[in-house]
């Protein structure tokens, strides 16, 4: 009974530190979260702090996961259910795109630590990659798909996350509005800048025949994110 009293009160404690750096990512970006703060606001020492998060990137590593929560609870409030892929696509994307863009300070923090490498942040990292694959796998192969998807399905759906990171992380840096990271569908003669981008963040091996058009879709859901107005 004590031991699993101990557990729980670890447990809360862990859940304070996590809101706390949040709260403070929301309220100012990436350097408004220091650890004497976060601290104080969880009512926990630095010692419990860094014993549990011994880096920024590790802590903040874990909005990661709060908002692969948070796209699961949007698509459950509006499931994917058009008939086409281009259109599950479209709409999952911009609700990836969107769970960052709500508060561009807690956007652009977590995409920071996201687009870092950091070895301390690579858990949640991982599992963040690892649920957002299978939704864009199953949003590309739709609901009545059986069997394991093929190597064909796997390299489109990861092309597609790569440009779509690619444009996050210009998008978090300020280098460019989001609506500029990519060309619209529109707007590209002969498709050219698109395949330019594409070469630009993947092997020629992740590039089958078909997919500039599964780019130009990525590229259009893009532009008409909400991102454009979070600068």
């Amino acid at each position: 009974m004590a031991r699993r009293s101990q557990q729980r009160g670890s447990t809360d404690r862990t859940a304070a530190i996590v809101e706390a750096a949040i709260s403070l990512a929301m309220e100012g970006g990436f350097e408004n979260v220091r650890q004497r703060e976060v601290a104080a606001r969880a009512g926990v020492t630095l010692r419990t702090l860094y014993r549990k998060f011994p880096s920024k990137d590790e802590l903040l590593a874990m909005g990661l996961l709060r908002a692969a929560d948070e796209l699961d609870r949007r698509i459950a409030a509006r499931p994917i259910r058009e008939r086409t892929a281009e259109g599950r696509l479209a709409h999952l994307f911009a609700e990836m795109t969107d769970v960052f863009c709500a508060n561009p300070n807690l956007g652009r923090s977590v995409i920071r630590v996201l687009a870092s490498g950091s070895c301390a942040a690579g858990s949640p990292v991982l599992a963040y990659q690892g649920r957002v694959a299978l939704l864009v796998v199953a949003a590309l192969r739709g609901p009545r798909a059986e069997g394991e998807p093929t190597v064909v399905e796997v390299e489109r759906s990861t092309l597609l996350i790569q440009v779509w990171l690619a444009g996050l992380f210009a998008w978090a840096a300020g280098t460019v509005a989001w609506a500029s990271t990519l060309p619209t569908a529109t707007a590209v003669p002969g498709c050219s800048p698109i395949q330019l981008a594409a070469s630009a963040v993947s092997p020629p091996a992740l590039l089958p025949r078909g997919n500039v058009s599964w780019l130009i879709l990525l590229s259009t859901t893009l532009a008409r994110s909400g991102c454009s107005a979070a600068r």
